[in-house]
């Protein structure tokens, strides 16, 4: 709103961002353009919201495609963390242990190796969270190799009976992202390329993420 007229001061006024201008003392279309701007404020608010839905829905049918893989990531390493803690609970309550070195020695790895099933458990259950996380805030500084992995962890059930999988990641800078949704477009593209693939011949096809040289099976 202002008090100067003329067409030049009114397309300055547009070009700075103004939805609408109008001069002092001649207000007849103020109110129906404030209405008109509350609609469509409302309007945006809303296909935000069917938006935010939308991307939530797209990555729960992605996570429920790749139920199997992700039941497989969970259970293979908690069936040898059961075990080996089921080997050292044996191994004392039996009296087997005795305290010397080589005893000592296997009750040892056994945690360890337990230690180790747990935490790629962990890092499941972490992949989980990043993918069906809701919150699109601001852009945070994002590893985009890391975000990367755990797609591919995400994926690789869909993948592994497809194509090998050739992966080389060369040095990249972090950069500034919204790490949900960037997960979420790695594993479309990656169950996309994998589906695309009949099964039956994985050593004979070839998935690359991103171009490179160095194959992993």
């Amino acid at each position: 709103m202002s008090g100067t007229t003329g067409e030049e001061a009114a397309l300055e006024a547009m070009r700075a961002g103004a939805h609408d201008f109008f001069v002092k003392g001649n207000l007849v279309r103020l109110l129906p353009a404030i209405e008109r701007e509350a609609r469509d404020a409302a309007g945006r608010a809303e296909r935000k919201k069917m938006q935010e839905e939308r991307l939530l829905s797209d990555r729960l049918v992605s996570i429920g495609t790749l139920a199997a893989g992700v039941a497989h990531e969970i259970n293979n390493p908690l069936a040898y963390v059961m075990g080996n803690i089921d080997f050292v609970l044996d191994k004392f309550a039996t009296g087997d242990c005795n305290g010397s070195i080589p005893d000592l020695a296997e009750v040892v790895l056994a945690l360890q190796q337990a230690r180790e099933g747990s935490e790629r458990i962990r890092i499941t259950a972490r992949d989980i969270k990043v993918f069906c996380h809701t919150d699109y805030g601001a852009p945070t500084s994002v590893d985009v190799p890391e975000v990367l992995e755990s797609a591919i962890r995400m994926a690789w059930n869909e993948i592994r009976h497809r194509a090998r999988l050739v992966k080389v990641f060369a040095h990249v800078p972090r950069v500034d992202a919204n790490e949900n949704r960037l997960a979420q477009v790695f594993l479309n593209l990656l169950v996309n390329a994998a589906q695309a693939i009949t099964e039956g011949n994985a050593a004979g096809n070839e998935i690359r993420s991103p171009p490179g040289t160095r194959s992993i099976a």
